[in-house]
Order: structure tokens, then C-alpha cells, then sequence
């Protein structure tokens, strides 16, 4: 399984619980982009990614970076 591949992805996803909503945002994703993902996120979960504080203002909801 490469970093950035589906196959990584997919085991990541599967680790939820069927209840909640995921989603996955690639870090080039513009700061808009990263916003419409997840304003209303409660947890936003990077792995080797970046996101700026514009971005997490937007987010409200978030209670969890990790």
C-alpha cells in the first residue's frame, strides 16, 4: 500500500464506525476546498498534511485536530 493510494485510503475509511460521515481531502486541496469538507466536522484527523488557520476558523464544530 503506497502513502497516497486507494488502498490506504479505503483501510483508513474503515476504521469508522458506520455512523459517521468521512471523507477524505487531498493537503493540495486549495483552503475553499478544505473548508466545504469540513465546516461542519467535529474531528479532522491529516496525516503528513497542513491546514491554516483561516481553515479551521471556519470550522466551528471541530473539537478534535490530529
Amino acid at each position: 500500500v503506497t502513502w497516497n493510494s486507494a488502498e490506504r485510503h479505503e483501510l483508513f475509511m474503515e476504521q469508522a464506525y458506520p455512523e459517521m460521515e468521512t471523507s477524505i481531502v487531498a493537503d493540495s486541496a486549495s483552503d475553499e476546498e478544505k473548508v466545504e469538507a469540513c465546516r461542519n466536522a467535529e474531528a479532522i484527523i491529516m496525516v503528513a498534511a497542513s491546514i491554516s488557520v483561516d481553515v479551521l476558523k471556519s470550522c466551528p464544530k471541530v473539537k478534535l485536530l490530529q
